[in-house]
């Protein structure tokens, strides 16, 4: 056998364990891709599953602890409007914010449900932030992991999330003016 033959036979198997491999990499991605979608990951688009009542969008498929010892799930927002504010304990733009946010509970609180996304900080901290400013009123989750706050896209405080009754979600992060904050809100209300 002359040494181009021989080079060809000793080629043809690699080349054969080179095809394979990659195949068998391309049907492991593809089972892979294959389980995420099946599981639901994703980042944050309002791709739904029904449940009982209606549709929770992937942003609300969450549960928490509440600051006050409750839980909160998110699926309860689901169908209806709400505002999502992103706080922490420690941030003096958040505790200056704190009276509009109460005023526009107040004010829409009827009609949408408002939540409070508290981070960055203890639980008791997070307590004695919610006494301080009065607005025990409505629930704040504890995000001490920031798992929530990444599913928002939120990366600083304060932000709110608007989200529509039909699960449409739209984040602002920084202050907004209390005349910005009951537009959005009315924006909800009204869609």
């Amino acid at each position: 056998m002359d040494i181009l033959a021989r080079a060809r036979v000793t080629r043809r198997p690699r080349l054969t364990r080179v095809r394979l491999a990659g195949a068998r990499l391309v049907a492991v991605g593809l089972v892979v891709a294959g389980l995420v979608g099946i599981a639901g990951c994703g980042g944050g688009s309002p791709a739904a599953v029904g449940t009982g009542g209606g549709s929770v969008p992937a942003q609300l498929r969450f549960d928490a602890a509440t600051v006050d010892g409750g839980r909160l799930s998110g699926a309860s927002l689901a169908g209806r409007p709400a505002v999502l504010w992103f706080w922490a304990p420690w941030c003096p733009i958040c505790r200056g914010e704190a009276p509009e946010i109460a005023r526009a509970q107040k004010k829409f609180g009827d009609k949408v449900q408002f939540v409070g996304i508290a981070g960055l900080g203890t639980v008791a901290e997070m307590r004695k932030f919610v006494a301080d400013t009065g607005l025990g009123t409505f629930p704040h989750a504890v995000d001490d992991h920031g798992a929530l706050w990444a599913s928002f896209g939120v990366d600083e405080q304060p932000a709110l999330s608007f989200i529509t009754a039909d699960g449409q979600v739209k984040t602002l992060q920084g202050l907004l003016s209390e005349a910005e904050l009951n537009m959005y809100t009315e924006r909800l209300v009204t869609s």
